[in-house]
């Protein structure tokens, strides 16, 4: 049973010419796929739309403290994605996000809230509609928790005031995709691309994310499917004519491969 829900939506970017117009039908249409096709019994469901920075870690910060051992949590974001390029000590550095409404939440914020306030047997599924989401990464391990807290608080800096010294001294030890080495077992990430943009239909008769609307509607007809299966799908479908090169992906360890995405 799935236990909490968290769902953050914006399209309402006021600064930006790349306004969205379905991110919020997006987290809609999963909602109503879990409640349609898996139990929600007393399940504690938390929506919120075009939110800053702070207000959206504050939710996340709660919600991912809530699921309880064993139990399952799912996290749902619809909306702008970004990339942040830097340099530290000559070597590129590359970071993924998702965009609120003022700034970037990164995925090494992300990965370091999942480490700080999630239970290490707790279950969770995250599914991010959103451009570059493909390449975020949840499974990092990193060499010292105290040097992931510092680089968090040096990239809001950083991206924060241009005049801020890009981060250094950080080690990332590269992830490992599959396999009981990753830092989270019970981790499931669904992407709308590999690193590509994503994008929206324009049409009044799919109003959501092009990945959104196949995913959900692959679901709706085999919701029991396994990870390994809509994996194999997902990852044998040509990219979304006439979408560019967006194809869905998914991360998971090898432990769970065969239990479906909210069954697990």
């Amino acid at each position: 049973m799935i236990y909490a829900i968290l769902g953050a939506s914006n399209q309402n970017y006021l600064q930006s010419k790349n306004e969205l117009k379905h991110c919020h039908k997006d987290v809609e249409a999963w909602l109503a796929l879990i409640m349609d096709k898996y139990k929600l019994e007393n399940s504690k469901i938390v929506l919120v739309r075009d939110v800053n920075h702070y207000e959206f870690k504050t939710k996340l910060d709660v919600f991912l403290s809530s699921i309880p051992p064993n139990e399952h949590g799912v996290l749902i974001y619809s909306g702008h994605g970004s990339r942040i390029m830097y340099m530290d000590d000559d070597v590129i550095i590359k970071e993924e996000a998702i965009r609120f409404l003022d700034k970037n939440f990164t995925e090494s914020e992300l990965a370091y809230a999942i480490d700080q306030f999630l239970h290490k047997d707790a279950k969770l599924t995250v599914i991010l509609d959103s451009c570059y989401s493909g390449m975020i990464d949840l499974f990092k391990r990193y060499d010292e928790l105290d040097d992931l807290e510092h680089y968090v608080k040096s990239i809001k800096a950083f991206q924060e005031d241009e005049n801020v010294d890009s981060p250094k001294g950080f080690k990332k030890i590269e992830h490992v995709r599959l396999g009981s080495s990753s830092l989270h077992p019970h981790l499931v990430i669904l992407a709308a691309t590999e690193g590509e943009l994503a994008y929206e239909y324009d049409d009044n008769e799919r109003q959501n994310g092009v990945f959104t609307y196949h995913a959900v509607g692959l679901l709706n007809e085999k919701p029991s499917m396994s990870l390994v299966e809509m994996d194999d799908y997902l990852t044998s479908l040509k990219p979304f004519s006439p979408y560019h090169n967006q194809r869905p992906c998914m991360k998971y360890p090898e432990t769970i491969k065969s239990n479906p995405l909210f069954i697990f």
